[in-house]
């Protein structure tokens, strides 16, 4: 998971193509990307771009929260194909260990994602 940001909300090299590329480079096959991005910086949909040049357009975009981040997901690897189920149970299952609840993500991403038979496709 890459959060490269400062105070002002600036990445600098770690928002590069090379950058996108070296992240990529160093995936194993079964490997994913998770990028935080700040959906209301005015460069997000060049990072968004640059991120699919460098994974050759395998990332999936997740809708921003209240604060305005968003994730990015890339592989370069073995497809990544997980139902909406899956996802809920997995996230169901988290919050019992963790306390920590993605449900909402999961129905925002399902309200704002396409998932062509009930699966996120990367």
């Amino acid at each position: 998971l890459i959060d490269g940001y400062d105070p002002e909300g600036r990445a600098g090299v770690l928002d590069t193509e090379p950058f996108y590329q070296a992240c990529r480079s160093r995936l194993s096959d079964d490997g994913l990307c998770g990028f935080n991005l700040l959906g209301w910086n005015k460069s997000f949909q060049g990072s968004v771009e640059r991120i699919r040049s460098a994974f050759d357009g395998r990332v999936a975009v997740f809708p921003s929260c209240d604060s305005g981040n968003t994730i990015a997901f890339a592989t370069g690897g073995n497809p990544v194909d997980v139902s909406l189920d899956d996802m809920r149970a997995r996230a169901t299952q988290l919050k019992k260990e963790t306390r920590l609840d993605l449900l909402p993500t999961i129905s925002r991403i399902q309200f704002s994602y396409p998932l062509p038979d009930g699966h996120l496709r990367i």
